[in-house]
């Protein structure tokens, strides 16, 4: 059968959606389901035997949860699965200290570790290293906020410090006062 041409789409009863010439990865009805799955696992894979990285994160279905530890056993690389919900799972790969150091985190789900675990695995899957220390202090940052929002702190003011300026005297909660000039 003769493809229809629409535009700059070509569409095909066998591939769902392709451009003509740069475009998206065509799918292929005709192929399994994982099977594209499989392809971005054996490129993982392949980066990691050419030393390109030290851990890999994989998030897969669950059903292809057998064959991929058949196929890293099989390899010999060192590996550890989390079970994300029904229908996933993450599956972590690589070296055996970082596969070690990603036991040691105890994980549940990934949105529960802590902002040190956080920055520590993103450094380990190989994420700019600038950009984790960002994301580690705007953790931070906003965790400090969330604190604050809860226990706000006590203003008082005086308006004679002794200076002739104003100032705002803010209690925290050690038992010490910050004094902010007010210009």
């Amino acid at each position: 059968m003769t493809p229809k041409r629409a535009g700059t789409l070509v569409l095909d009863t066998k591939l769902q959606v392709s451009y003509e010439q740069k475009g998206p990865m065509i799918r292929d009805s005709t192929k399994p389901d994982n099977y594209y799955e499989h392809r971005i696992f054996g490129h993982h894979l392949y980066e990691y035997n050419k030393g390109l990285r030290d851990l890999v994160l994989f998030t897969a279905r669950a059903s292809s949860r057998d064959a991929i530890e058949k196929s890293l056993d099989k390899k010999k690389v060192a590996y550890h699965v989390q079970k994300v919900n029904e229908g996933r799972v993450n599956v972590f790969f690589g070296d055996r200290l970082c596969i070690d150091v990603v036991k040691q985190m105890s994980l549940k789900s990934l949105s529960d570790l802590s902002d040190e675990e956080d920055f520590i695995l993103g450094v380990m899957l190989g994420y700019n290293r600038l950009q984790q220390c960002e994301r580690y202090l705007g953790r931070k940052n906003k965790g400090k906020e969330r604190k604050e929002t809860k226990n706000p702190p006590e203003a008082n003011v005086n308006l004679k410090n002794g200076t002739g300026r104003s100032s705002y005297r803010l209690k925290t909660g050690h038992d010490q006062a910050l004094k902010i000039p007010i210009p």
